[in-house]
């Protein structure tokens, strides 16, 4: 039975990424290890001299955690919230867990006692969603002999199950009326009776027969006030199959019911003020503020309600106690788990059958310290503080997840309740979605251009009840492929030159390197991409380069020839050639009119020379004379 409160909301750390090196996975649509890059180089218009290229992209604080291809030709694999759950308890035939939200899950058969068939839980041992009439949350469930309750976060109760005043069982959650303005936050049931305390520490009871109600009855079909002489602030409230027990604030101690000689509420002496009380079909404990276990003898006089302390071999304080069927758990301070009692059906987790008088360790398969415990009737079901599930014990209503064994004499994972129904990438939606198990989907990001986005899923269950969006705490960075391709470059022999290897914008990650062959003396590669240097000679060589980033690696082979620059001649006039027609000089690459014009340039030079000669002439004939 429920050893503890609903435990408060956590932060949901649910997701884990690439740089993590866990959760997330890239691969290769292709088969590949890497991302192919395809060839390519940009043009040679943007490798002129001193073109800088385009730059790293500078790191924000903490980078996104997801990394994949801008040409969407990467698959990712997306974990469902590891933080998956709030509390959980284990029944008599079937388990149940609250998530974060409130929401109720169950998995197991939903019969009732004394019925063989019930409507099946979850679906084949998953999880599966058990909805309520109500729109607030659950913060508290208990569930017992058949009898299922549900506390909301209003304090409104509601029933799935066995009917302690004898009613016909539900296969849904109904509301248990109270009285007008009663917030119910505790409640516990027998096979026949149902005890429930308020936020104002009263006692209600209501069942059937004769279970010492209070002193009010023998039969409640509704729930009513146990009338006491004086108020007492009662907490927590425990039923065996004839022994009821309730704890006050204080941690004093009352009892009453079939096995006690007193059919009220009544204290009883103890040696130390309790923290908790737990009760199942046949048995029940109790926790002092020490952290001595107290097993509820349930006969004789209000002074023998307890019996001898249990003592635990751990080094911690131990901080939860719960009480099964044949058996007992409880947790320590430093999260170990503790079993003792029969062990029919392997609830003691130790791989075996066997019973054990002593408290002793059960292992559970998680790193995580284990945060809540609940012994049902013939199985177990704890909680470790990231939200995970792991139960054990009987398993003939998959009550604990198996579908193959009748007994799980070793603890368990609880799958996750959540499927991936649709996963978006800045309001774009992924495709290829692929189960890879209840905890993992494989989907490939559509194409995007490079930066940081948003990563919306939408989850649903087993029995498809649709969750809400949720927004994934980290976000997916595009980064383009690396694209080179061959070209031949020409640097200037005793002149600076430089040059960068592509123009595109570059992820921090990116580094470039000479992979084969030599560059001429004088020039080298930056790591990111610039060519530069001043050549020391003039000649030819040729090497492969390769460029690096997160998604892939793309590779070219540069020719460089390193020329002396162009040293000036004479001035030379074109040579007139007659031959050939003004179409046939234009189809060989030269220019007619070229040639028209040195040809007009010699007729008037001569012209002007002629006329020149005859002033001369006539001006020395003049003084002749």
């Amino acid at each position: 039975m429920p050893a503890i409160l609903f435990s408060p909301q956590r932060s949901w750390r649910g997701f884990r990424g690439f740089v993590a090196g866990a959760s997330i996975v890239l691969a290769s649509l292709g088969g590949g290890a890497a991302v192919a890059a395809t060839p390519a180089f940009p043009p040679a218009a943007s490798m002129a001299a001193g073109t800088p290229g385009g730059g790293i992209v500078d790191a924000p604080e903490a980078m996104g955690e997801f990394i994949g291809s801008a040409a969407g030709d990467t698959t990712l694999t997306i974990d469902t919230p590891e933080e998956l759950y709030g509390e959980v308890v284990a029944g008599h035939w079937q388990s149940f867990a609250l998530d974060l939200s409130g929401r109720v899950f169950g998995w197991g058969s939903g019969r009732v006692m004394g019925a063989e068939t019930g409507v099946p839980l979850g679906e084949q041992g998953h999880p599966g969603q058990v909805p309520l009439p109500t729109t607030s949350p659950v913060r508290r469930l208990t569930s017992d002999v058949g009898t299922t309750f549900a506390i909301t976060e209003s304090g409104e109760l509601f029933r799935l199950g066995n009917d302690p005043a004898g009613g016909p069982p539900s296969e849904t959650f109904q509301q248990v009326p109270f009285p007008p303005g009663v917030v119910v936050i505790h409640v516990e049931a027998s096979s026949r009776s149902a005890f429930a305390v308020s936020a104002d520490g009263d006692l209600y009871a209501w069942g059937s027969r004769s279970l010492g109600l209070g002193g009010f009855g023998d039969v409640a079909s509704l729930p009513a006030r146990i009338p006491l002489p004086d108020h007492v602030d009662f907490r927590e409230v425990a039923s065996t199959d004839n022994t009821n027990a309730a704890l006050t604030a204080d941690g004093d101690l009352y009892m009453w019911g079939l096995g006690q000689a007193f059919p009220v509420p009544t204290r009883v002496d103890i040696a130390e003020p309790l923290t908790a009380i737990s009760a199942n079909l046949f048995r029940g404990v109790a926790l002092g503020k020490s952290g001595n276990i107290y097993p509820m003898t349930g006969l004789g006089a209000p002074s023998t309600g307890l019996g001898e302390a249990i003592s635990v071999p751990t080094l911690g304080a131990v901080t939860q106690v719960s009480a099964g069927g044949v058996h007992v758990l409880a947790l320590d301070s430093d999260g170990q788990v503790w079993a003792w009692g029969g062990n029919e059906h392997g609830v003691l987790g130790d791989g075996t059958t066997s019973p054990a008088d002593n408290p002793q360790p059960v292992h559970i398969p998680t790193d995580e310290l284990i945060t809540q415990i609940d012994a049902g009737y013939q199985h177990n079901i704890v909680l470790d503080e990231q939200g995970n599930a792991f139960t054990w014990g009987a398993n003939q209503s998959l009550e604990s997840g198996s579908i193959s064994e009748p007994i799980v004499s070793a603890a368990r994972s609880v799958e996750s309740p959540y499927r991936v129904a649709e996963v978006s990438f800045d309001g774009i939606a992924a495709t290829n979605l692929q189960p890879l198990s209840s905890r993992q989907t494989l989907v490939t990001p559509p194409p995007h251009g490079p930066g940081f986005v948003d990563i919306v899923l939408v989850l649903d269950t087993f029995n498809t009840h649709v969750v809400n969006p949720i927004l994934m705490p980290q976000r997916y960075e595009y980064v383009a492929p690396i694209e080179l391709r061959d070209a031949v470059l020409h640097p200037t022999y005793g002149a600076s030159w430089s040059v960068a290897l592509t123009d595109s914008v570059l992820h921090q990650s990116t580094r470039f390197r000479v992979v084969d062959g030599e560059l001429p003396p004088g020039l080298e590669l930056s790591p990111t991409g610039v060519l530069s240097g001043n050549a020391e000679q003039e000649m030819t060589s040729e090497v492969s380069v390769e460029a690096t980033n997160v998604i892939g690696t793309s590779s070219a082979t540069l020719k460089l020839i390193v020329t002396a620059p162009a040293t000036p001649g004479p001035s030379t006039l074109p040579t007139v050639k007659p031959e050939g027609s003004a179409n046939e000089l234009a189809s060989t690459g030269f220019d007619p009119s070229v040639y028209l014009v040195g040809a007009l340039t010699l007729v008037m030079l001569g012209g002007v020379l002629s006329r020149q000669r005859k002033r001369d002439h006539s001006t020395h004939t003049m003084n002749a004379r």
